[in-house]
């Protein structure tokens, strides 16, 4: 069984900007990143995340604003060295909490 999902986006200002309504300590999770506002987040496996699928907020001309990988999918781990800056991914290691439904909500409209 699955305990992780992950929450990746290529720009996390416009994520945080779109979310805005939302609060901020949904944030407060464990956080993997290897480039200045693009970075994964990682929460907890619900039964509402399971249900919700792997999903892909896209935009047009630009970067995808997130994606949502819950089910077969893979992120790259901490210490991992990232092919364009060769710097290893860092971690601000926390408490993960399961994945708030009103941030699962947000994605799903």
């Amino acid at each position: 069984m699955k305990t992780s999902v992950f929450l990746e986006t290529d720009d996390e200002a416009a994520l945080r900007a779109e979310c805005s309504d939302i609060s901020p300590e949904v944030w407060g999770t464990a956080r993997v990143s290897a480039r200045d506002n693009r970075c994964y987040y990682i929460f907890r496996q619900t039964m509402r995340t399971r249900k919700a699928g792997n999903m892909t907020k896209t935009r047009e001309g630009k970067e995808n604003l997130f994606e949502f990988k819950q089910h077969r999918v893979y992120v790259t781990g901490p210490g991992s060295i990232h092919p364009k800056t060769n710097k290893p991914y860092g971690v601000e290691w926390r408490t993960i909490p399961a994945m708030p439904d009103v941030l699962l909500n947000g994605f799903a409209s």
